[in-house]
């Protein structure tokens, strides 16, 4: 009848509730039975899943990307070394233009001190709920087609330089290519378990 919750009323002590679950009485969010394997960061169980109880997490790190000198523009900054970056006329290149473009600065004119602080971070992490209309084009030309030109529109918000390359990273089957992209990053604590290797709970 009372679902496994006692509440007793001690004398001069007050009110003191017990449950036989493996829960919290006010808000509800349980965890499982305790088990020794649960404080081991040695086995998947208890171990935090963001850094695979490592305690620490490779990241990128803007000032490896933008590189020390931060008198010139961005087309002429190290981001250039890193694979989908090295051709100005990519997908990535045409992108970051049109970003560029929506926050009025210059890829290619603008120093990257010059750059307005927010505007920088919303290039390097991402413009949040902002959208910015995008147009892609293609120069395509085929065995068998003279001309397979094509372009497509779209309206959205920016990922971001930063995560862009995390996914990127994430995603990639190349052992070279994810030996570039690391030469871009440095370990750190890991965010979620600060270090600690096990899970948050």
């Amino acid at each position: 009848l009372s679902e496994g919750l006692v509440i007793i009323d001690l004398l001069d002590k007050g009110i003191e509730r017990y449950s036989e679950h493996y829960a919290c009485i006010d808000c509800g969010i349980s965890i499982p039975q305790l088990e020794h394997k649960m404080f081991s960061f040695n086995i998947p169980h208890g171990s935090c899943k963001y850094c695979n109880g490592l305690g620490s997490v490779m990241e990128f790190d803007y000032h490896l990307i933008l590189g020390d000198d931060l008198r010139v523009p961005l087309e002429q900054s190290r981001i250039r070394d890193i694979p989908g970056f090295g051709t100005l006329t990519s997908y990535s290149w045409q992108m970051l233009k049109q970003v560029a473009d929506h926050y009025d600065f210059d890829t290619n004119e603008t120093y990257i001190e010059d750059i307005n602080p927010n505007k920088l971070e919303k290039l390097l992490y991402g413009s949040g709920e902002e959208e910015i209309q995008f147009h892609f084009k293609s120069n395509n030309e085929g065995r068998y087609s003279r001309n397979n030109n094509s372009s497509y529109k779209y309206t959205k918000p920016f990922e971001g330089i930063i995560p862009m390359l995390h996914r990127r990273y994430m995603e990639t089957n190349s052992d070279r290519g994810r030996e570039i992209y690391e030469g871009f990053m440095n370990r750190i604590n890991c965010p979620q378990c600060k270090g600690q290797r096990l899970k948050p709970e």
